[in-house]
C-alpha cells in the first residue's frame, strides 16, 4: 500500500507535510470503514452489512434495468 501525505501551508508560508494514517484503495474497503464509523460497529458486522447493501443495490439496479428494457 502506498503512503500518502497531506501538505498544508502555515501562516509563515512554510509547507508542512503530514503522513496520512490510512489509505483505502478499494471501494468496498471504503464502504466497510464508512459503515464502521457510521454505525460504530466492529469490522465483522460492517463487512456483512456492507455486502448486504451492495447486493441490495445490485438487485434494485437489475430490476430497474429490466423494467427499462421492456
Amino acid at each position: 500500500m502506498e503512503t500518502n501525505y497531506t501538505f498544508t501551508i502555515t501562516q509563515d508560508n512554510e509547507v508542512m507535510f503530514t503522513k496520512d494514517d490510512e489509505v483505502i484503495t478499494e471501494d468496498f474497503d471504503r464502504l466497510v470503514v464508512t459503515t464502521m464509523d457510521f454505525f460504530g460497529c466492529d469490522i465483522e458486522y460492517a463487512d456483512r452489512y456492507s455486502r448486504w447493501m451492495v447486493n441490495q443495490c445490485m438487485d434494485c439496479y437489475k430490476k430497474e434495468l429490466e423494467e427499462r428494457k421492456k
